[in-house]
């Protein structure tokens, strides 16, 4: 129904933006120490995806992916056509550095699964190192929130895939054997001119899972947090697994 003195030709196919309404950040919180090799949407071009694994702090389920580096993949500008209002609401990103109260801009949600294929470049090499076959991981991510200007092409919460056939365990070693180191030149060019990177991540490690094991990671959440809302940091984190 068209309301009075309105122009019947105003009307659009492309869906209008998402009103985003006032809610929580989302929250970024990497895993500094590897990420995943991974293929999107069939790509056959390999990305480092940055993730979450042994983040004890971090309880964000849901994904993020840069809108740029999606409307280049394969199938991505129709995906950026349909997206929705985040569930829950947030429109903005916390943990990227920018200055100020500045965050990085949440356009909206993928409405479709995002296809992701996370998978050993050599077979070979991946069974030698960890004594066992890795094989390859595929996921349809859901909860993919798309970011203005994040600071890595991909972030997967490992977290938030909660699988009983053992595939976490694939990821963890994949990341272990396969992923890059987490650092500006594990990126593309221009992601590196992002302030995340410079000067490097402002981080305090507090611990390590190789060192502290399941039980002291739990304990260490709550320092972690705390340390966050004192403002002290700009980032607590506790290491992944990598020993270092």
């Amino acid at each position: 129904m068209s309301q009075e003195g309105g122009d019947s030709d105003a009307e659009t196919a492309v869906p209008p933006v998402p009103v985003m309404h006032d809610g929580s950040l989302a929250s970024f919180m990497p895993n500094l120490c590897e990420t995943l090799p991974v293929y999107v949407q069939g790509s056959t071009t390999k990305t480092q995806a940055s993730n979450n694994i042994g983040v004890a702090s971090d309880g964000e389920m849901r994904h993020f992916i840069d809108r740029q580096f999606l409307s280049e993949a394969p199938g991505g500008a129709e995906l950026l056509l349909s997206l929705v209002i985040p569930r829950p609401d947030c429109r903005a990103l916390w943990g990227t550095k920018r200055p100020g109260d500045v965050r990085e801009h949440v356009a909206g949600m993928l409405s479709q699964p995002l296809r992701v294929s996370v998978r050993p470049s050599d077979d070979t090499r991946a069974g030698a190192r960890t004594g066992t076959s890795i094989r390859v991981v595929d996921i349809d991510l859901t909860d993919v929130l798309v970011v203005e200007g994040l600071p890595v092409p991909l972030h997967i919460s490992v977290k938030a895939l909660a699988w009983g056939d053992g595939a976490n365990h694939d990821l963890i070693a994949l990341a272990h054997t396969q992923g890059g180191r987490f650092k500006m030149e594990a990126f593309p060019e221009r992601f590196q001119a992002h302030p995340f990177w410079h000067p490097k991540p402002n981080v305090v490690f507090m611990g390590s899972m190789h060192a502290l094991g399941l039980d002291g990671m739990d304990a260490l959440s709550d320092l972690l947090m705390e340390a966050k809302l004192l403002g002290d940091v700009m980032c607590a984190r506790g290491c992944g697994g990598c020993g270092a």
